[in-house]
Formats: structure tokens, C-alpha cells, sequence
């Protein structure tokens, strides 16, 4: 408890609110994964802050040619889907695939991305980019991600929506 106490302290300093019951809150909308990482510098190398500002310096460099800078997408001759953002890892929008919980995110960006180098990143990284992933599109952490607790990670559309109002 008093770690998520301190959690939210720190996620306060740069304008991020916990709930009531301390459990960290991600930004409603998507935050520049740059700026979120300086925004979280600092923070205790095993905790979960240190996870999501890990995970948006590689987005930063991984994953934002393809995803846009704020996993938005992109539109063109080749379709790349929105990737950030309340519910839309749960939704089908991404290639047909909806995500029950954070284990299944995991186990399709760990063998599938980067497209042009699936599987280059260390199974760490991948939790990391998988913990910012989900910390920018609203869903509630309580800790780092890992394998022990991924599959407890519930997605839903239905939950990301009432979140959202």
C-alpha cells in the first residue's frame, strides 16, 4: 500500500490522479511516450513507473514508424492499426486479434513486433512496452507486468468505456 501511495504521489507531480482505492491511473488520453519517460525518470527501477517510462522509450524508438507517435496508427497504402487508446487493444480493430488481458498483448507483440523484426527485443522489453501500451490506453496497473500476473490483467471494451465517461 505504501508503495502505490507513493505511486500516486509521483503520478500527481505530473498531473496523472490515482483512485480511491490507490490503484495507479494512466491518462485518459494518450501522452507522447517521450515526454512521459523524462515525466517518470527517476523512479525506483523495479517499480511499475519505471516499467511504463522503459516501455515508452522503446515505443519511442520501436514501435512509433509504424504506430504513430501516440499509437494512433496510420493510414495509407498499407494500414497500420490504433494501438493506444480506451479499449482498443480488447477491440477486434487491431488485425481481427482481441486481447482477453495483458498475457495474450504480450504473446503477440513478442513474436510479431517490430513487423520488419519479430522477436528482436528481450522478453523484458517486450513487458515493458506492453506496460506502457496499457498504461497510455487507460487500464488500470497495480504493479510491473510479468508473467506472474499478465493473465490477472483483464481487457475489455465494456470496461475501458465506463472508465472513460
Amino acid at each position: 500500500m505504501r508503495k502505490m501511495q507513493g505511486l500516486c504521489v509521483l503520478l500527481a507531480s505530473v498531473g496523472v490522479g490515482c483512485a480511491p482505492d490507490q490503484t495507479a491511473r494512466a491518462p485518459a488520453a494518450p501522452t507522447d511516450p517521450e515526454e512521459l519517460a523524462d515525466q517518470l525518470e527517476g523512479a525506483p527501477p523495479d517499480s511499475l513507473e519505471a516499467q511504463v517510462a522503459r516501455g515508452a522509450r522503446i515505443f519511442d524508438g520501436d514501435c512509433d514508424t509504424c504506430h504513430g507517435s501516440r499509437g494512433q496508427g496510420r493510414s495509407g497504402i498499407v494500414e497500420v492499426p490504433q494501438i493506444i487508446g480506451p479499449g482498443v487493444l480488447a477491440s477486434d480493430q487491431i488485425g481481427n486479434q482481441s486481447f482477453t488481458n495483458a498475457q495474450a498483448v504480450y504473446d503477440y507483440v513478442s513474436t510479431r513486433m517490430p513487423r520488419n523484426r519479430p522477436g528482436a527485443l528481450e522478453p523484458n522489453q517486450y513487458w515493458d512496452v506492453v506496460a506502457y501500451l496499457l498504461y497510455a490506453s487507460d487500464v488500470e496497473l497495480e504493479e510491473p507486468l510479468k508473467p506472474a500476473n499478465a493473465s490477472d490483467v483483464v481487457l475489455s471494451p465494456a470496461i475501458a468505456m465506463k472508465r472513460a465517461r
